[in-house]
């Protein structure tokens, strides 16, 4: 039987080598859950536009199907705890370069949504241009 004179054989990691290992797992686990709370991040101000998209279109629609007698020009609405401010802006456009139409016969409604996100002030803006209905005959 033939025995190694080798009093120094390496079997296993070393401390060092553990260390290390263990420090660049930690720092991918890191970059890890940076990166799921930024998409969380995201995913909420996703959906806080979607919504305040959703309650713009809502009060524009309202609103052009009868300018004339919309009963309000601004109020609040509240999804799950979030309250969004909204407001309906009219004015006069400047047609001239459409064909046949008089300066001043079409219409600009602009709904305007503004929300609190993260201590933030964010809003959204839908404009429609529209020919009123007296407009129209």
């Amino acid at each position: 039987m033939i025995r190694s004179n080798k009093l120094y054989s390496q079997q296993g990691f070393t401390l060092i080598e553990t260390l290390v290992a263990l420090a660049v797992v930690a720092i991918g686990l890191l970059a890890l859950v940076r990166l799921h709370l930024n998409t969380v991040q995201l995913t909420e101000s996703t959906a806080m536009r979607t919504m305040a998209a959703s309650i713009a279109e809502t009060q524009l629609m309202t609103y052009l199907q009868n300018p004339e007698n919309t009963p309000q020009l601004e109020g609040s609405d509240d999804f799950n705890g979030r309250l969004f401010h909204w407001s309906i802006e009219t004015a006069r456009c400047n047609s001239d370069r459409l064909a046949g139409l008089p300066m001043g016969t079409l219409k600009q409604a602009t709904v305007i949504v503004t929300w609190d996100e993260r201590g933030q002030r964010q809003s959204l803006e839908l404009h429609r241009t529209f020919l009123p209905r007296e407009e129209v005959s």
